[in-house]
């Protein structure tokens, strides 16, 4: 079970404009994408369970 889960990071996606992100785990991947007043973490449960099996990347 891998669920080291990386320091966030930010993704420039244009200049001046950069996307944070965070990861854990390996696999197939699956992206959480939070409504606009939410961050990453209202995924931790859901990052923690899934990266058993995926890789897990919330913006």
């Amino acid at each position: 079970m891998n669920t080291y889960r990386k320091p966030g990071r930010y993704i420039q996606i244009e200049p001046g404009v950069e996307i944070y992100y965070e990861e854990m785990g390996a696999g197939t991947p699956i992206v959480f994408v939070p409504g606009w007043t939410f961050t990453s973490e209202v995924f931790i449960h859901q990052m923690e369970y899934f990266s058993r099996t995926h890789r897990v990347i919330a913006i």
